[in-house]
């Protein structure tokens, strides 16, 4: 692949702009490959190539092939010649397959700008042997929380990074008599498939954001989630301002996502022990007889097969009223 940001060093007498160009002209609908990696492609190839045996010769064919080194199988298939006419702009602009220019990219920050509270010195260049400071403590309300907050005076980066700390028992402990707390493997599961859920349904709608040189993550541990968000500054509060909402809400949590969220957990758990190196299952076993408050895989596994999309919603919600 080609990337811009790989050629900002080259010049006019450095740079292959003659093969360059010639490479791009050969991007066209006609040399394309598309690769499909789903359990609904594959059952759509073999419904397509029923009954078809590969040959046996060497040359290329349409159909079941196996892999030369991994003994993996997998199909081939030419591509829609309406979806290659639609690529080429040659049907109205209602076919599926027509292609137009993205949206505009809310999320390109407009400035590049430093930090106009930064000291002159900072603004130079990097300082990487400059000590760091600890962050302040600018906002301490036990209603509504409290904020740190520390000027990068290091790295003279027009960046940022957010974290938000959603303090909550609920993520992975359950409430026993007398307001007391304890860890509960199936909570921590739920914990689990919210985060998951989240981060494939907001893929899509912050694919933009990474584009733009923008990146975030939702995790749990035993303290509650955790949002953080990193990049460029100008646009970074839109981008956490839209996921905390999203988050706050439970529309993200659909029956798509969630059964996707399930295969994978489930898959992961089933071949843990075949998936994993030595080391790390002496690591297992060791944090499991000392350290860990769970039955192991085999619980959660069972755990994980055993949720239901109601289950997680449920979760959620609760997770708001701590």
């Amino acid at each position: 692949c080609l990337s811009a940001g790989s050629l900002l060093n080259e010049n006019g007498t450095t740079l292959p702009l003659q093969e360059l160009m010639d490479f791009c002209e050969k991007i066209i609908p006609e040399n394309c490959f598309v690769e499909r990696c789903s359990k609904g492609a594959w059952a759509e190839a073999e419904a397509s190539f029923k009954g078809n045996d590969p040959t046996k010769s060497n040359q290329f064919c349409f159909g079941k092939q196996t892999e030369k080194w991994y003994q993996v199988d997998y199909y081939v298939s030419p591509i829609d010649d309406e979806a290659v006419r639609g690529w080429n702009g040659d049907v109205d602009d209602e076919c599926p397959y027509a292609l137009h220019l993205p949206e505009p990219n809310r999320y390109i920050p407009r400035s590049l700008e430093l930090c106009p509270d930064l000291p002159e010195d900072a603004k130079k260049g990097p300082r990487i042997e400059k000590p760091i400071e600890p962050p302040k403590l600018i906002v301490n309300n036990h209603a509504t929380g409290r904020l740190w907050w520390r000027l990068d005076d290091r790295y003279a980066l027009p960046k940022a990074t957010l974290k938000f700390l959603i303090r909550t028992a609920k993520v992975e402990h359950r409430s026993t008599t007398g307001l007391q707390w304890e860890y509960d493997a199936l909570t921590a599961m739920r914990s689990n498939f919210v985060t998951g859920i989240f981060a494939d349904s907001l893929a899509q709608e912050t694919y933009d954001a990474d584009l733009a040189g923008l990146g975030w993550s939702l995790s749990k541990s035993s303290s509650g989630y955790t949002l953080s968000c990193h990049g460029y500054s100008d646009r970074l509060s839109h981008l956490a301002l839209k996921l905390l909402s999203d988050f706050c809400s439970d529309s993200f949590i659909k029956e798509t996502h969630f059964s996707s969220n399930q295969d994978k957990i489930v898959r992961g758990l089933e071949s843990y022990f075949e998936s994993r190196r030595a080391d790390s299952l002496a690591v297992y076993y060791r944090d499991l007889l000392l350290t860990s408050r769970s039955g192991g895989v085999e619980e959660n596994l069972e755990y994980a097969k055993g949720l239901s999309m109601k289950d997680i919603v449920d979760h959620h919600r609760s997770v708001w009223t701590d």
